[in-house]
């Protein structure tokens, strides 16, 4: 869907009803696409970026496994999508985005791993999606732990979110009635704002929404004030994907 994830989305435009936090969420998430730019890499810097998975099989397998402790069965794809990122100062990274796949595991969910052009490991990204009684755990794990956790309904909405590194939504009993109605009370609330404009935007275009919210919000947290490679690897599961969506909505709808 990507053929190059196009820079300049312009500015975030808050509504009157829209919080400082959410502001904050849509630039870091606007500002780290303007930062990073993702084209398809051809078919030579393909061959030689794969021919690199045997040096990291250890990288792959941990990312596996973790996975597999935040659901069941969860395969990554054997063979990489390759593009190359260049960001904002200019440097050149290869970026190697494999599917994430299993039962319960949503669409748009993805391994990311980054390269310097002479093959050396500079970052780990996965961002994965499992089904939830609710809509849908999130999971943003990066160079060997977990970043960000979050569930989300199936607009797109957090309903709880931690940092820790050892929070596993689907371990913890008796939360799903809670969530259900922090759910339906969510959508009550919900008014016009950035990131409701985006997710409908998306949603529209059949782009996952889940995606929107746990990017967006891990994302708030990893890229204030940064703009390096880790915020780039926030925001590849999108980049891997879905990046021509993003800036049609962002650029033109919201």
């Amino acid at each position: 869907m990507l053929g190059t994830f196009i820079a300049a989305l312009g500015n975030v435009k808050a509504s009157a009803n829209e919080t400082s936090q959410e502001t904050a969420v849509g630039e870091n998430f606007v500002n780290s696409f303007n930062d990073n730019k993702f084209t398809l890499s051809d078919s030579s810097i393909t061959a030689k970026v794969n021919s690199w998975e045997n040096e990291n099989a250890t990288t792959l397998k941990d990312a596996q496994d973790y996975a597999n402790t935040r659901s069941e069965n969860v395969s990554v794809s054997k063979e990489a999508t390759v593009k190359t990122l260049t960001n904002k100062s200019g440097d050149t990274y290869y970026v190697a985005y494999y599917d994430v796949t299993g039962a319960n595991i949503k669409k748009g969910s993805y391994l990311s791993l980054f390269y310097k052009t002479n093959g050396q490991l500079t970052n780990t990204s996965m961002v994965m999606g499992v089904s939830s009684s609710v809509g849908v755990n999130a999971y943003i794990y990066g160079n060997g732990k977990q970043t960000f956790a979050a569930t989300l309904d199936e607009d797109g909405n957090v309903l709880s979110s931690s940092t820790n590194s050892s929070t596993n939504f689907a371990a913890k009993k008796g939360n799903g009635m809670r969530l259900m109605a922090a759910a339906k009370k969510k959508k009550k609330k919900t008014k016009k704002s950035w990131m409701s404009c985006m997710g409908k935007c998306l949603s529209g275009m059949g782009v996952p929404t889940w995606i929107l919210g746990a990017v967006g919000a891990g994302c708030a947290i990893v890229c204030i004030g940064t703009a390096g490679t880790g915020c780039a690897a926030c925001v590849s599961a999108v980049g891997a994907g879905y990046g021509t969506e993003v800036f049609h909505c962002a650029h033109y709808k919201c």
